[in-house]
């Protein structure tokens, strides 16, 4: 390739020569055969357009590219109304599992509590705690003798009505006897009954639920925990040999475990709240 360039010349009555026009040739020539492939003539002016349009040639180029192909998405602030409404949808849902994911935190909180013999504090949804609705006052102030003697009324007209003493039945839930024995009074510090039995007897799920504890490793030999319908738990404690896992659902009457020789340890829970299960279940 080769650049030359050559200019007229006029002459008047002897006065010095002026250049006319500027003139520049481009020139493509073979290497190996110094022959002229291809050349073009242009002025100044041409080149200087040349070189615009050339420039406009890629600006718009580059634009073409950007716009009609994903890599706009690439460019600061650029999203669509679709993109920006899907983020936000993801953002709350994102705000929901975490919310989500505190509730069972609280809840497994509370069920180690609970299988620890001890009963928590926190409760999962503030919002139902009614106790919180209630003024210092009205807790703090004693009932008068008119108040306690009502209330001692009631207690002896209900004390043997049928769907105070078994408020299950009233829900629809019938429990079965987990193992045959004789059994000890409710122990209210312990939360439990204790049924004896010998070594090795069979230890029955008293209603169908799922497992959601299945434990070896407790002072008191492996442990069970079934969560049935209606916020109830049973718990049973002295166990040899476990036949389920967590996770596992378990039908009314089914053999979960055997028990250790030290007697069954069974206690039954209503919404983080121990009952007396010789009020429900028949032994």
């Amino acid at each position: 390739m080769s650049y030359s360039s050559s200019y007229g010349m006029k002459k008047n009555n002897g006065i010095s020569d002026k250049p006319i026009k500027r003139r520049y040739r481009l020139s493509f020539i073979s290497e190996n055969t110094l022959n002229e492939l291809w050349s073009i003539r242009m002025t100044r002016l041409k080149a200087f357009i040349a070189l615009v349009v050339s420039i406009l040639a890629v600006v718009s180029l580059i634009t073409t590219i950007i716009v009609g192909t994903p890599l706009r998405t690439l460019l600061p602030g650029y999203l669509k109304s679709e993109q920006r409404n899907q983020s936000i949808l993801n953002s709350e849902r994102l705000d929901s599992l975490e919310f989500k994911v505190a509730s069972t935190e609280q809840y497994f909180a509370n069920l180690r509590n609970i299988l620890n013999d001890g009963v928590s504090t926190a409760p999962i949804d503030k919002s139902t705690d009614t106790l919180s609705l209630a003024s210092a006052d009205s807790l703090l102030r004693q009932p008068s003798e008119i108040e306690r003697q009502f209330v001692k009324e009631i207690d002896d007209e209900e004390k043997f009505n049928i769907a105070i003493l078994t408020p299950m039945a009233a829900e629809g839930i019938v429990f079965a006897q987990p193992i045959s024995g004789e059994v000890e009074t409710f122990n209210p510090a312990t939360k439990e009954i204790i049924v004896s039995a010998k070594a090795g007897s069979a230890v029955a799920n008293i209603y169908s639920g799922s497992v959601i504890m299945a434990s070896h490793l407790s002072e008191n030999g492996a442990q069970l925990a079934v969560q049935h319908q209606n916020g109830f738990i049973s718990i049973y404690k002295g166990l040899a040999d476990i036949y389920v896992s967590e996770g596992d659902k378990v039908a009314t009457g089914q053999r979960i475990a055997t028990t250790s020789g030290s007697g069954l340890r069974f206690s039954i829970w209503h919404n983080g709240t121990a009952v007396n299960p010789t009020d429900y279940i028949t032994f």
